[in-house]
Order: structure tokens, then sequence, then C-alpha cells
């Protein structure tokens, strides 16, 4: 975008390969985050066994990276296709608000599943009192709140959004807006990653005193303590489960993100040039990372691929819970009906 807010005449894309393998990489991880995070909010809305604490919040994560691939992925799509920059000031400005709050809402998810993580293990007497499901909704909407806030300020005039040709995406200048984009990185960025640190270190911590603690009992022959060990090691054990999952989903967010976040600087700061193909790989990571989370329940939790087992064949015949509903109450008919004659 030129300095009158015009779109840029100048290509995006080096050539037609490169518009053409980024169309195609773009559809098939559209198509993969939609299915894949529609899918698992159906799994966990209608499986009445995933209607737990931690599932909320990756239900509610699941509807941010379906934010990405209704909003953020078509618009990316349209300038792959168009190979050159055709959107406006004011376009740019919403492109560049979806961006950011599905970017911040994302972040402050995982940093809010590190903390139900970090009281679960190491604080499990305080849990039920600090995480119910109207707390939770409440956190979720704080989450939200602060995310739509953040990304609205370049455009009330704290700062301002740009087209960054060379990652095809609009975004806050940082030049032009550095001290709202240290503030956004301060709170957003800085602050959820050391408390999510510090959350998974505490709990890793915790559940390795736990089994010293076990094997220690175990040694001296006290079994009443070791059996009351062993009982809560078994609880430890199962959320410790649930953590792995929901640290591989924060390791796979910053894998599929730091390419980005290492080239976005290099190229807007440092004025250092980045291929095309560079810049749109970064962004097709980006864009993966919303796909990501679905595989990794399926991979890791034996709870939720159970789940999608069992939901697959009734979404494929186009039934879901409801519909079971209706057939046991059918089925209890028929028995009375039976009975009478």
């Amino acid at each position: 975008m030129n300095e009158t807010g015009e779109p840029d005449p100048n290509p995006m894309f080096e050539g037609l390969g490169d518009r053409v393998l980024q169309v195609v990489g773009l559809s098939i991880l559209t198509v993969g985050c939609l299915f894949g995070n529609m899918f698992m909010c159906v799994v966990i809305k209608c499986n009445k066994t995933l209607h737990s604490i931690p599932n909320m919040l990756v239900f509610s994560l699941g509807i941010t990276d379906l934010g990405v691939g209704l909003l953020n992925s078509p618009l990316n799509l349209v300038l792959a296709i168009a190979g050159r920059n055709i959107f406006g000031a004011n376009l740019c400005n919403w492109y560049g608000v979806i961006i950011m709050v599905l970017t911040q809402c994302t972040m402050l998810h995982m940093c809010l599943m590190a903390i139900n993580r970090y009281i679960m293990v190491c604080h499990p007497m305080k849990y039920r009192s600090v995480f119910t499901r109207k707390s939770v909704a409440i956190f979720i909407g704080i989450i939200w709140s602060i995310s739509f806030l953040m990304a609205f300020l370049p455009v009330m005039g704290w700062g301002s959004y740009k087209m960054y040709q060379t990652f095809g995406c609009c975004l806050p200048n940082f030049l032009e807006g550095l001290d709202f984009m240290i503030t956004d990185l301060v709170l957003i960025t800085l602050v959820p990653t050391n408390v999510m640190i510090f959350c998974y270190f505490m709990v890793f911590k915790t559940v390795r005193n736990s089994k010293r603690k076990i094997a220690a009992a175990l040694k001296n022959n006290k079994h009443a303590a070791s059996s009351n060990l062993r009982k809560n090691d078994k609880k430890k054990r199962k959320e410790m489960n649930i953590t792995k999952v929901v640290l591989m989903i924060m390791v796979s967010y910053f894998v599929c993100y730091t390419p980005f976040l290492i080239l976005f600087p290099i190229n807007d700061i440092f004025g250092i040039y980045i291929p095309y193909w560079a810049g749109k790989l970064s962004a097709i990571f980006v864009v993966g990372s919303s796909a990501c989370n679905p595989i990794i329940l399926y991979l890791l939790s034996s709870e939720f691929r159970k789940a999608y087992i069992a939901m697959l064949p009734m979404m494929c015949q186009g039934r879901l819970s409801a519909s079971t509903e209706h057939g046991d109450d059918d089925s209890v008919t028929e028995k009375t009906q039976v009975k009478r004659i």
C-alpha cells in the first residue's frame, strides 16, 4: 500500500509458481482448519464425557481457530489469487483487526490453559474454587474483550495498520506506532509467555517431587503412606496426561509462529530483504498452527481419539447426538408397545 492509501500496483509475488504454491497450500490448510476445528467442537459439544473445565478451554480455542479459517485465511487467499495488493486502507484496517484479535486471543487462551494446569497439579485444593464453569466463562469473556480492545486501538489512532507485502497480511505499523507495539508485545506476548514457562516448569517439578516421595516411601516400607501417595500419583498422572496435550498445543503454536516472528522484524525494523517465498511460507505456517490442535488431540488423548472415532460415522451419515437421543426415545416407545401387545 502506498502513502496515499491506494492499492499498491507492485505485485506481491515473484512469479506465477509462487502464487500457485501459496494458493494450494493455503487452500489445503484452510479446509483442514475448518473441518478439523469444527469436528473437534462438535465432538466436545455432543460428548458429555468431554464436558470438563480443560475441554471448555479447548472448545473456546477451537472457536478462535475456526475464526482463522473463516475470516483470516479467505482474505489471505484473495491476495494470493490476485497476485498483488488489492486492499485499500479501510479493508487493510479490518484485515489487521481480524489478525490481531485471533492471534492475541490464541495466546491468551494458551496462557489461561497453562494457569489451569498449574493450579490443578500444584494446588489441587484451590482448583474447584478458582476454576468453575462460571469463572471460566468470565475468563474467556475477558480474553476476547482484551483482544478486541488491543486490535482496535490502531484504528482509533494509537498506531496504524499497513500492508506487509512480503508476508501478504496487514499488521500494525511497527515504526510509526512503536509505543503501541511495545505495549502489545509486553502485555500479549512477553507476560503470557513467561507465565506459561513458569506454570509448566512448576507442574513438572511437582510431578517429579511426587514420584520421589513415592519411591522413598516404598524404600522405607511405609505401606500406608505409599498407598496414599500412589492414589495421589494416579490422579496426578491423569492430570499430567492432560497437561502434556495442552503443552503440545502451546509448542506447536510457537513452532508455527517462530519463522514469522524471526523474519518480520528482520524485514520491517532492519530493512533486510526477505525473499517472497520465505515470507509467504512463514505466513502459511501461521495459518497451519490453527489446524494442528485437532490432530494433537487425536494423537495424544485417548479420550478424544475414542470420541473422534465414535462421532465420525455419525457425521458421515448426517446424524449427531440429537438423532441418537431421538432413536433412544423411539426404541423406548417400541418396547412399551411390545409390552402392551
